[in-house]
């Protein structure tokens, strides 16, 4: 008997529709925020990427839980699959563990939406992805370094446009505590 399998994107897709749809809800019963939805279509495209890059289509295999063989193959897939997506999002996109770690995290999300939700028996494989986080320390300017960016012409004037421009934004986002990716987003 072979064991069934289901390619992960079109799963992945009916996960971003059901978010949307409201179909899918928070724990509480509320409805998914549309923010969460855009962090899980970003999700969806490093798949995608990570599909086209490595030349394969992710998929979960059912297969009966007293097969050893399957099971250990099962788990080295999914092994196999952390570690090169993980390496790929770190090395090929040069993203950091605070960005890797809350895509990871939607991974598991979406794998435990396909186990409850969906009723496919994805296996446990899915909770050995771990979640990278990093404390990264808070720099804060002093008034006066504020001061000299917002007020210093002969320094704003030393620069070139791009960076006129970058040190406005940077200034902005001081004065508003904004980080870059929500400025961006206004």
């Amino acid at each position: 008997m072979t064991a069934k399998e289901y390619a992960i994107l079109p799963l992945f897709e009916k996960f971003l529709k059901d978010s949307h749809k409201g179909k899918r809800l928070k724990a509480d019963g509320t409805k998914i925020k549309i923010q969460t939805i855009n962090n899980y279509q970003y999700v969806f495209k490093y798949l995608e990427e990570y599909e086209a890059k490595f030349d394969t289509t992710l998929r979960i295999k059912i297969f009966s839980a007293n097969n050893k063989r399957t099971f250990l193959a099962e788990r080295n897939y999914w092994k196999k699959f952390y570690h090169e997506f993980t390496n790929y999002m770190y090395n090929k996109k040069n993203y950091f563990d605070n960005y890797v770690g809350p895509v990871i995290k939607v991974i598991r999300i979406f794998f435990n939406y396909v186990k409850k939700d969906l009723g496919i028996a994805t296996g446990d494989f899915y909770k050995s992805f771990y979640v990278c986080k990093e404390e990264v320390p808070i720099i804060t300017l002093l008034p006066e370094q504020l001061q000299f960016f917002i007020n210093d012409q002969p320094f704003h004037g030393s620069l070139s446009p791009s960076l006129q421009k970058t040190k406005d934004i940077f200034v902005v986002g001081c004065i508003v505590a904004l980080r870059v990716f929500d400025l961006f987003a206004i």
